[in-house]
């Protein structure tokens, strides 16, 4: 194979480090064809406004394959977020918000030594008490969580840092604030420049250049969440919660840029204690490439999506398993709600006509859905679930999931006015 198209496969195929194309080569002679993909790599260079603890710019190697693979992504959280329901804050969750966060907060209980039986994990959600070893820490990070969700329009600033790490701690009266001390006795490689965490002396001054860097860079804010990510888990400004706070960075800048519910039920809190972590890492603090950690995330977010996904799924099949079990509405009931009180005969008679035309043109529609749009099909006005409900006589869940799938249908389009949804006919 010729050289530049090894440089092409290590680059756009896979983003290879020198030792995985010396391992696919099998020889350690690789220099002048490492030279070459070096050479391919600098053509999509970008330097960014972010240095490493030696005081050298870090870089990001933006190839189309990348590119392709973020825009995928962007793609696949659309999707999911499309799927989910926005909560303005975390409290009263549904089944399905709850089901959501058991995945998020699993790796956490096993970092701490906790259980992370979902039942145990739904008490924490519920803010119920639980007096085990490790669910302290699980807690206080759902705490955390919670509140960079209410205050997701709060920037990464160090006020924003001040208010995770007291959730994190438990406490007002923390020691101090970045740490001011070594974390580690460890020796450092000073020839490979592999760094267990920052001086603290520097701490500063690198966090101020993070997060100048997240408010001025325009680059995609998914990116942008993956390079916090790794940056914070570089220098770990803080003497603990390391880890928790790379992540809890991560999702913030999400939350800045509209993902909002998304990222905080994004379930990648197990990132850290991935096999390939620490190599990656190391790789990155020698070659000053943070491509490596991006690539490394990608697939972890694509997975975590999918979970995401998955779980919606489940939860749907849920919700019509119970709704199977219930008796379906007649189309004619003899005692008519208060706003069906009355109409015309014509009308009502009109109305079931409607409702059995939808029935025969979606046989995936459920009679609840086709009796509910044939009487509320007014252009310019807005309906809500709570009337689906109140009419239907059904469960919450089981209202939103039936206007929903009349939006997915194409019979209402969802618009959000102020804390909740309202549903508008938008053509049969």
């Amino acid at each position: 194979m010729p050289v530049a198209d090894l440089a092409i496969r290590f680059t756009e195929e896979t983003y290879a480090t020198k030792a995985d194309v010396a391992r696919a080569l099998g020889t350690s002679v690789v220099e002048p064809i490492w030279q070459t993909i070096e050479a391919y790599r600098q053509s999509f260079e970008r330097v960014l406004r972010l240095t490493s603890i030696d005081k050298q710019p870090l870089r990001l190697i933006l190839t189309p394959s990348l590119l392709e693979r973020i825009h995928r992504l962007e793609r696949l959280m659309l999707k999911a977020l499309g799927r989910i329901q926005k909560a303005n804050a975390f409290t009263n969750f549904t089944s399905e918000q709850k089901a959501f966060l058991i995945p998020v907060l699993q790796p956490l209980a096993k970092r701490y030594g906790a259980s992370t039986s979902e039942r145990k994990l739904g008490y924490i959600i519920d803010q119920k008490p639980i007096e085990e070893p490790g669910f302290d820490v699980v807690q206080h990070y759902f705490h955390a969580l919670s509140q960079s969700v209410e205050k997701r329009m709060s920037p990464l600033n160090e006020e924003w840092i001040l208010a995770m790490l007291t959730h994190l701690h438990g406490t007002d009266n923390l020691p101090s604030f970045y740490r001011e001390k070594e974390l580690t006795d460890r020796p450092k490689s000073l020839v490979a420049r592999i760094y267990e965490a920052a001086p603290y002396p520097q701490i500063e001054s690198l966090m101020t250049t993070l997060i100048q860097y997240v408010e001025n860079t325009s680059y995609s804010s998914l990116l942008v969440a993956m390079i916090a990510c790794f940056y914070v888990d570089y220098v770990k400004p803080f003497e603990s919660f390391n880890d928790e706070m790379s992540v809890l960075t991560c999702k913030n800048i999400l939350m800045q840029s509209g993902w909002e519910s998304l990222a905080a039920y994004l379930p990648i809190e197990g990132v850290m204690d991935a096999p390939a972590f620490s190599s990656i890492c190391q790789e990155v603090q020698k070659t000053k490439d943070v491509t490596y950690f991006v690539m490394f995330l990608l697939p972890i977010f694509e997975d975590a999506i999918h979970v995401m996904l998955n779980q919606w799924m489940q939860t749907q099949i849920e919700v019509i398993q119970q709704e199977q079990r219930q008796p379906d509405p007649s189309p004619l009931v003899t005692h008519l709600p208060s706003e069906l009180i009355s109409p015309s005969v014509h009308q009502e008679i009109d109305a079931n006509r409607y409702q059995t035309s939808l029935l025969e043109t979606h046989p995936s529609m459920r009679k609840a859905e086709a009796y509910f749009y044939a009487r509320h099909r007014e252009k310019g006005k807005f309906y809500t679930i709570a009337q689906f409900k109140t009419l239907m006589g059904c469960a919450y869940e089981t209202a939103r999931t039936s206007m929903e799938h009349l939006v997915e249908l194409g019979y209402y389009r969802k618009e959000q006015y102020k804390n909740k949804y309202v549903y508008t006919p938008q053509g049969d």
